[in-house]
């Protein structure tokens, strides 16, 4: 699958990106659209829920190949931070049979997750509207424009749960994972020291995306030291890129993830 959002003149700031969403831009909010193309084709989506590109079918096109060869003939996903649902559809998608335990903060975004699940018929999802952590208690959380940047900040303007997400899985008797998403705004390697002790035991396969220099630094330090694998998703460069597939060499053959 080439990867649209590379190519320049389909972005939406070129004059052909502009042209084709402007179809989609005419549709009123929250009206539900088939997905065109991609792995997602035909799936139900609500328009203005996350970015027209999903709708378009080119969305983190990269990303999307990766995720769908770990994820098959899986068992569990973990979605931190879901949001609308994308990797959670992605998901049934390639393991239809597989159980989703998925964690958002926002009731309005748990909400839209919800709904994208009955649309498309997914009955084997739970959503659990908690921020995951290290830690438990309730914590300031700041909302941005967009709904997908949202993150824990001491001078939030709403305060949400937040859940020691190794005790939370224990507790509620949450299958062990097979992959997980994680894309947690800042609370990455807090979580991650969290599930040490799972990572070590289950290996399972991880999709992250970090938020800044030193969580970066840190995120890849802690999981080389555990000894997994690691492969940049948006760039090249696993210290520069942003999002990164951390996997267990010897468990199965991932080498070509181009």
């Amino acid at each position: 699958m080439i990867n649209f959002r590379r190519v320049k003149i389909l972005r939406r700031k070129s004059l052909l990106g502009k042209l084709l969403r402007i179809p989609f831009d005419l549709i009123p909010a929250k009206s539900i659209i088939p997905i065109q193309r991609g792995p997602l084709k035909n799936k139900k989506w609500i328009k203005g829920s996350h970015n027209v590109s999903i709708l378009l079918g080119i969305y983190e096109s990269k990303q999307t190949q990766v995720f769908i060869k770990f994820a098959q003939n899986t068992n569990t996903f973990w979605d931190l931070g879901c949001h609308a649902g994308y990797y959670s559809l992605l998901y049934n998608s390639a393991s239809p049979t597989g159980k989703i335990f998925a964690f958002e903060p926002l009731q309005e975004t748990v909400n839209i997750y919800k709904r994208h699940m009955s649309l498309n018929k997914i009955n084997n999802s739970i959503v659990f509207p908690v921020a995951v952590s290290d830690n438990n208690g309730f914590f300031k959380f700041k909302k941005t424009s967009s709904s997908v940047a949202g993150k824990l900040d001491d001078f939030g303007e709403i305060t949400v749960k937040v859940i020691k997400l190794s005790e939370f899985v224990s507790e509620q008797n949450i299958t062990d994972p097979d992959i997980i998403k994680m894309d947690i705004e800042g609370a990455e390697v807090a979580v991650l020291n969290d599930l040490k002790l799972l990572l070590k035991r289950k290996r399972p396969s991880l999709f992250i995306s970090t938020h800044g220099a030193k969580l970066h630094h840190d995120s890849i330090a802690l999981l080389e030291e555990i000894g997994y694998h690691l492969s940049p998703l948006d760039s090249n460069d696993i210290q520069t890129c942003k999002e990164f597939v951390a996997y267990d060499a010897n468990s199965k053959d991932k080498s070509n993830l181009h």
